[in-house]
């Protein structure tokens, strides 16, 4: 970036990346795996401005906060979800009875039916009066502004599900450059999320035609079927209201014809053109749509129904020749809920391609934990589209992040009973002990372990945590309160990221179990396992999470943070995935047995000098 100098380290990785871009100018991937510490937003935006124009999606809100805060002086342009703006209309609603906070611009349709504010005017009529969105070019409405700065900025800055959404959907977002992606070893599981299909609100009294609904248990080409003799049909009746359908499906023939009579080989081409010129024609009466999400249930308005009826039909229109031609790359859920069909890719593969990688000349992929096997196989890379895999050491000496391997014993399934006494016995004596004037946080990676572990610990020890509990405080909440606490702890299962344990904030951490994914009710991971490199994907899993979680406190040079790993089975986690993990973790997974250190004073340890 203009005007600062970069690291020594940072010189390299450009350096590394200029010249794979002459030895390999055909490939478009450059995979940065880099640790805390290395400065990856600093490399990012300065890829992003000698880009010329690029999208950058962070991972998660306090992420792109960051950068927000660290770069606006750049021509960066900022798009949040629609629910981080407030609505200037419904402001003037602040005094109303029964009212207390403004509306997001994510509420404009669920504004409609609110009954809280009695109004003069009907809601609709409201917003028709009041939005800017409906009146002149909209931008007295934040998100509406937020929009085309970003669609205009030479950076633009999204989430993954927002991006998603505007480059694949509305249409805001145009390829670039570059495609620059943060902590990117969420990729896969965010893309299988984003990708799934579901096709929902299913009423049985409303919907009969769409009986039987698809099992886990059929065949895709079974479910193809369905959702072109079933789905299909009813959508396009539905759209049909508001714009004209280009080609029909006859029952008797088996097969979608054009008007003229003659078969419509093409007809997903010819039916995306028409449904997306009728939810342009839809979104321009109506801005307020765009939130609206895909199905089929039966709104109290027509434009919302049909604004649906659009989203679901172009989906469903991209997932029936993906589910014809890789059968055996989707699974079928119903979630549990009868009203509901899930389509999951099992991998994303290829589809990473044409919904994402599409948008930029240049893919940049960045994270602490990125491996060349199961991440690369997921999303479709292959070997030759590789620019560079570039591996940066941590710039932290081991001696400032120790593991301190001292398990209890094993933590699976049948052993977890009696393991969690002998745990909780090490875990009170490292926290009046070893770390009695420290903050730290145990990852208990279950909410049911830090059930169990509450319950076995003396009530003076559990006192001096912050427990996060299902249907408590969000961990957000809770990560704000460790912050601003003294000398207590956090207990969570989900503080493996998103949490900077800087300075004092984390002295020590604590894993209680092997992160490894629940396989209960999870088709889409329970067939990702069966594919030839399922056993190493799914110890993947688990040893990024450790990964990640193991950064959590050791964030500048001169920090410490001891690691104490408690779970026998972390051992086997760690040898299953040790040729794709990076050389900086395992130096300290390799000095981890507590022989190789001493304890000069409580919770510092330094290596014993032989």
């Amino acid at each position: 970036m203009a005007g600062v100098q970069p690291y020594p380290h940072q010189r390299e990785v450009f350096s590394l990346i200029e010249k794979a871009r002459r030895d390999k100018p055909a490939a478009k991937f450059v995979i940065l795996r880099a640790p805390t510490g290395t400065g990856k937003s600093a490399i990012t935006m300065t890829l992003a401005q000698a880009a010329g124009t690029a999208h950058v999606l962070a991972s998660h809100r306090f992420l792109q906060q960051q950068y927000v805060d660290d770069y606006s002086h750049l021509n960066l342009g900022n798009l949040w979800g629609k629910r981080n703006y407030v609505c200037m209309a419904s402001a003037t609603l602040i005094d109303a009875p029964g009212s207390s906070t403004p509306y997001t611009c994510g509420d404009c349709l669920a504004y409609r039916n609110d009954r809280r504010v009695d109004l003069a005017l009907s809601p609709s009529n409201f917003i028709a009066k009041h939005c800017s969105v409906h009146n002149g070019d909209g931008m007295n409405c934040p998100y509406q502004r937020a929009k085309t700065e970003t669609q205009a900025a030479d950076i633009a800055l999204t989430n993954f599900n927002s991006f998603f959404a505007h480059y694949n959907y509305s249409g805001l977002l145009k390829p670039r450059q570059a495609l620059i992606i943060d902590e990117a070893h969420l990729l896969p599981g965010r893309l299988v999320d984003i990708l799934s299909v579901g096709v929902q609100y299913l009423s049985r009294s409303k919907h009969k035609e769409v009986y039987p609904l698809p099992r886990p248990t059929d065949r895709m080409e079974q479910c193809a079927a369905w959702l072109e003799a079933k789905v299909l049909p009813f959508l396009m009746k539905t759209v049909s209201r508001v714009g004209p359908i280009i080609v029909r499906w006859n029952s008797t023939a088996s097969q979608w014809e054009m008007p003229d009579g003659s078969c419509a080989a093409d007809y997903i081409d010819g039916l995306r053109g028409a449904v997306q010129r009728i939810m342009a024609d839809l979104l321009k009466a109506s801005p307020t749509l765009a939130g609206a999400q895909g199905g089929l249930l039966s709104s109290a308005h027509a434009e919302e129904r049909q604004f649906r009826a659009c989203k679901l039909l172009l989906t469903v229109l991209r997932l029936i020749p993906s589910l014809k031609a890789h059968p055996d790359s989707w699974c079928v859920d119903v979630e549990h809920n009868p009203d509901r069909v899930v389509f999951r890719p099992i991998k994303p593969g290829r589809l990473a391609h044409a919904t994402l990688f599409s948008a930029g000349s240049e893919v940049v992929l960045l994270s602490a934990t990125l491996d060349k096997g199961p991440f690369l196989e997921d999303l479709g890379i292959r070997e030759d589209e590789i620019r560079a895999f570039i591996d940066v050491p941590s710039l932290f000496p081991v001696k400032c992040r120790p593991i301190i391997y001292c398990a209890a014993g094993n933590m699976r399934k049948a052993d977890a009973e009696a393991t969690l006494p002998k745990m909780a016995e090490k875990i009170a004596e490292i926290l009046t002990v070893n770390h009695s004037t420290h903050k730290g946080i145990i990852h208990t990676h279950t909410f049911k372990n830090g059930e169990m572990l509450r319950a076995l610990l003396p009530p003076e020890v559990a006192n001096r945590i912050i427990w996060h509990q299902p249907g408590g405080p969000n961990v957000e909440r809770l990560i704000e309160d460790f912050y601003d606490s003294d000398q207590m702890w956090l207990a969570s299962p989900s503080c493996t990221e998103g949490l900077d344990g800087r300075g004092p904030r984390v002295r020590a951490q604590i894993l209680m179990k092997a992160p490894y994914p629940n396989l209960g009710g999870s088709a889409r991971i329970k067939k990702r396992m069966k594919l030839p490199d399922g056993n190493l994907w799914y110890a993947m899993q688990a040893a990024n999470t450790l990964i990640q979680a193991y950064g959590r406190g050791c964030r500048y040079q001169k920090d410490y943070c001891v690691t104490y790993v408690l779970d026998s089975g972390i051992t086997g986690l760690v040898g299953k995935a040790r040729n794709n993990l990076p050389t900086w973790f395992l130096q300290a997974w390799d000095m981890r047995y507590p022989q190789r250190w001493q304890q000069n004073r409580p919770g510092v340890w330094t290596i014993r000098k032989a």
